[in-house]
């Protein structure tokens, strides 16, 4: 099965489930990202339900929503106000994937430290 990501920038999840929900449903989509979902994180588990993802996380200031499937066994090594990284077996291959949702004029060094950009596996990163 070939895994499909996909990110989209709400701005706002209220107006956008059913299109949401038809949009993953169609396009099997295995891992996604929502960013500006403008609601409060509680409502992530109710969202990720809703959606037939098996789990759900939110960073910490809850404007990056993250979901996804359990064959992606995801586990995540970084949470900041702009980012959030995971590290799984993406299309078989050990991968760090993320999810970036920062001014348009910062740098990745300034949202992900050096520390992302010195790995020695494979890297992808969505915004």
């Amino acid at each position: 099965m070939m895994d499909k990501l996909l990110f989209w920038n709400l701005r706002g999840i209220k107006n956008s489930v059913k299109r949401l929900k038809k949009v993953v449903q169609i396009h099997s989509v295995s891992m996604l990202f929502l960013a500006e979902p403008i609601v409060d994180k509680v409502n992530i588990q109710d969202c990720r339900c809703n959606l037939g993802y098996d789990h759900g996380y939110a960073n910490r200031n809850g404007k990056l929503w993250v979901f996804w499937k359990s064959h992606m066994d995801c586990q995540i090594i970084d949470d900041q106000d702009q980012f959030i990284s995971f590290q799984t077996n993406w299309r078989e291959v050990e991968t760090i994937i993320t999810a970036v949702y920062a001014n348009v004029l910062s740098s990745l060094e300034e949202i992900c430290g050096m520390r992302l950009l010195n790995l020695l596996i494979s890297w992808t990163c969505l915004g």
